[in-house]
């Protein structure tokens, strides 16, 4: 299974689920980050994937057939229908915190992979690699100057 962000139908981003462990709550939209504190990142995820940039009705009372439920889970989904009692919420793409899992992914494959081999398996360019796990050293020599 994979998160897909699109724009229109160019594919911007695509997050298997061994990307997964690189996402970070913080680096997620604010509305995202209470999600999570409610339901969990792995749930809140799942609900980025099922409905990127749509509003979602969320019901007063979850049912187990429910769409939301059957994605997340019913437990979640009624967290959820509690919290947000009858209303909308506007799924976030989440898409620079979901670039940044896959930069940091990519960057935990450099070295043992070869650039090209990365872009292959991603569908990136080369450069884009090089950029990718260049981004990491800057980081770091920023992080060691303070």
């Amino acid at each position: 299974m994979s998160i897909l962000i699109k724009t229109s139908d160019t594919l911007i981003v695509k997050l298997p689920k061994e990307f997964f462990d690189e996402v970070r709550s913080e680096d997620l939209p604010e509305s995202l980050q209470e999600i999570v504190v409610l339901i969990g990142l792995v749930a809140t995820l799942k609900l980025v994937e099922s409905w990127p940039g749509i509003r979602v009705f969320i019901p007063r009372k979850m049912k187990q057939d429910h769409p939301i439920a059957e994605k997340i889970g019913f437990e979640a989904a009624s967290i959820l229908a509690q919290h947000f009692d009858g209303s909308e919420f506007p799924v976030p793409k989440a898409k620079f915190a979901l670039i940044l899992a896959r930069d940091r992914h990519i960057r935990s494959l450099y070295g043992p992979l070869t650039a090209a081999q990365l872009a292959f398996k991603y569908d990136l360019t080369e450069r884009q690699i090089y950029r990718i796990a260049a981004a990491v050293e800057v980081a770091d020599t920023q992080e060691s100057l303070f």
